[in-house]
């Protein structure tokens, strides 16, 4: 406390209390005890009788009307009063308090000289109320008073012989409280901080930051507003520059990692965030502007007391929740909905609840128990657990299964996965004679983005991988043809795409034989191609001599067996004229070329013949060769007669 003006005024008021019944008596009162002895003798015994009533001051010896502060001094005063919180040995005096509205009120009894205690009655001798000792720097005690009904206050001391100066505050408020006026000199809500030293008095316009339009205080909190008709002050975002923007003061309560962020369910526009730390005067200031509406967060350490000043800006106004969150270094509350540590995972999501009774996982039996994304032996406290230890191989297939996936280990790691870490189902083939066989994860019996390889044994190398994702048929669709002699074993793996990625799936293998296919056509390609003036190249033998037909009316569809190109050749046979229904695309190392490729091979034994033009646009030199689209396109034109 700052150094006070000890003043006091004495005031001694002689009283009588008789030592038996306790009523206070003013000294000077006439004996009226008369002596009803008739004997005119004289008395010659002497009276013994001592007088037992003894002094004792006013009640009260000072008053005034709260809330305010009195200065005085018990100094001088004598030892009275005694209260269950102590106070024996030490002068004292009593204060009346009279409120004037009804509230909670906080006592705070300060001295320099004595250790002091305060004590609260409903009138004097009358009954206690509460009291309180010295705790810090003030001895404070709380009640509930009423406008107009008086409380005595007493003031004593634990220590401290000869009294001394006190000051006694008297103020609405109390623990728990928030600060209830920003400009009265007192710390309502007792937590060390007055008035606009407090975050409470941050909103206050007394103690808004000139450059800030509103405040907010506390965390997690939450301040609903609008940019609409505001006015432009600040540049944050691609048109932050011309849209309204709204600043917000906010005052940190206590050291720590603070997050802000505009809350995508209460963000209607393309908003963004802006904080600034040192208040309105430059210093350091972040921006960000993520897509969309909303979700947009900002990270900051403070200190206890500063201020920082967010900025609701964006590309166009419109309406927001900004919340003020602690960062906590764990999940601090496993039940309450809430990712206190912002690292991505709330309650039993994050990895910090795995052990809580509520989140635990049974590992077996393809339930998210605890409800946190993760199945069974994905979830972290399921590593270990029996029913998740890798087993290879788990299945085996001679034609078709159907299996899942879901909840299993993740252990393998296929090489064309998007991002590796799903579960995944190890599948033993052993080939029963020679020949090529196909494995096909059907999309019709695959219910999740998956993704197939093979291996040459449990935790062998790897043969081959396919992943045939596509927006428009994610899930399924994988297809690895190779050759196997027989008794050889392969393992099938079915995994996922990316973490997450498991369920139902269904695994056909075939063995292929062109020489029992009717639709089956002996195709052997070769091609050059010769460019004059730029390069000549010999392209790859197309790998798979085989190709498959399908009869329609007077067209034949022909499908090429495991080409050595990025793409299989696909094309119709309208008449004597083959057409490719594909078109592929023509890049080498980023130069503009034009390229005819001359392509012959046989077909059953007839000789087929055929020109590729390849363009590559050359905007510079040949404008006429650029296609609509800026890539290189290719036709082809096939003659041949029927086999």
């Amino acid at each position: 406390m700052k150094g006070l003006l000890w003043l006091w005024i004495p005031l001694l008021v002689a009283c009588e209390r008789d030592s038996d019944d306790k009523d206070q008596t003013p000294i000077g009162d006439a004996d009226t005890d008369a002596d009803a002895d008739s004997d005119t003798d004289a008395d010659t015994d002497a009276d013994t009788d001592a007088d037992t009533d003894t002094d004792v001051p006013a009640c009260p010896e000072l008053a005034f009307n709260a809330p305010g502060i009195e200065f005085n001094s018990t100094e001088g005063r004598t030892d009275d009063l005694e209260s269950s919180c102590g106070g024996g040995g030490v002068p004292d005096t009593t204060v009346e308090v009279v409120v004037s509205t009804d509230g909670h009120y906080v006592f705070q009894l300060d001295s320099f000289d004595f250790e002091p205690i305060v004590t609260l009655r409903d009138a004097c001798d009358g009954k206690e109320l509460t009291c309180g000792v010295v705790d810090g720097i003030y001895a404070t005690v709380e009640a509930d008073l009423v406008a107009g009904e008086p409380v005595i206050v007493e003031i004593d001391g634990a220590s401290g012989a000869d009294g001394g100066g006190f000051a006694l505050s008297v103020f609405e408020g109390g623990v728990g409280t928030d600060e209830l006026d920003c400009t009265d000199q007192f710390d309502n809500d007792l937590d060390g901080l007055m008035d606009c030293f407090d975050p409470d008095c941050t909103p206050d316009p007394t103690c808004l930051p000139s450059c800030a339009d509103e405040g907010w205080f506390g965390f997690p909190a939450t301040v609903f507003g609008t940019t609409i008709g505001a006015t432009n002050d600040e540049t944050c975002g691609f048109d932050g520059g011309t849209a309204g923007d709204v600043s917000y003061a906010w005052t940190a309560p206590i050291d720590g990692r603070y997050a802000f962020e505009l809350r995508e369910d209460d963000t209607d526009f393309d908003a963004s965030l802006k904080l600034s730390y040192a208040g309105c005067s430059d210093g350091v200031e972040v921006c960000t502007n993520a897509p969309g509406q909303g979700g947009e967060i900002l990270f900051f350490t403070m200190v206890a007391g500063d201020t920082a000043i967010l900025v609701v800006d964006g590309d166009e106004e419109g309406n927001f929740g900004l919340t003020a969150s602690f960062v906590e270094s764990s999940e601090i509350d496993c039940t309450d909905g809430l990712d206190e540590d912002f690292d991505g995972g709330a309650d039993c999501a994050d990895p910090d609840c795995d052990f809580e009774p509520q989140c635990v996982e049974v590992c077996d039996n393809q339930i998210d128990d605890d409800g946190d994304g993760q199945f069974d032996c994905i979830d972290g406290p399921c590593v270990g657990d029996p029913a998740c230890m890798p087993v290879c191989p788990e299945e085996t297939l001679t034609d078709v299964i159907i299996s899942s996936t879901l909840g299993r280990p993740n252990v393998n790691t296929p090489s064309c996965a998007f991002a590796p870490g799903a579960s995944e189902r190890f599948i033993e083939f052993t080939a029963p004679e020679d020949g090529e066989y196909t494995f096909d994860l059907s999309s019709s019996g695959t219910d999740f983005d998956s993704v197939l390889s093979l291996l040459d044994s449990c935790g062998g190398a790897e043969l081959a991988c396919d992943d045939a994702f596509s927006f428009s048929a994610p899930n399924g669709g994988e297809q690895i043809a190779i050759d196997l002699v027989a008794g050889q074993t392969v393992i099938a793996v079915v995994d996922g795409n990316f973490p997450g990625a498991d369920g139902t799936f269904e695994l056909v293998v075939s063995k292929f034989d062109c020489d029992t296919n009717p639709n089956c056509l002996e195709v052997t390609w070769t091609n050059e191609v010769t460019t004059a003036g730029c390069f000549t190249f010999t392209s790859p033998t197309l790998n798979g001599p085989d190709a498959l037909y399908a009869l329609n009316g007077q067209d034949i569809t022909l499908e090429f067996i495991a080409p050595a190109w990025d793409s299989t050749f696909e094309g119709t046979l309208i008449g004597t004229d083959l057409e490719l229904t594909n078109v592929a695309t023509f890049d080498f190392f980023g130069t503009d070329y034009q390229v005819t490729e001359t392509m012959t091979g046989t077909l059953n034994g007839t000789t087929v013949t055929g020109t590729y033009l390849y363009t590559e646009c050359d905007a510079t030199n040949n404008p006429a060769s650029c296609p609509a689209d800026g890539f290189c396109e290719v036709t082809a034109d096939f003659m041949f007669e029927l086999p």
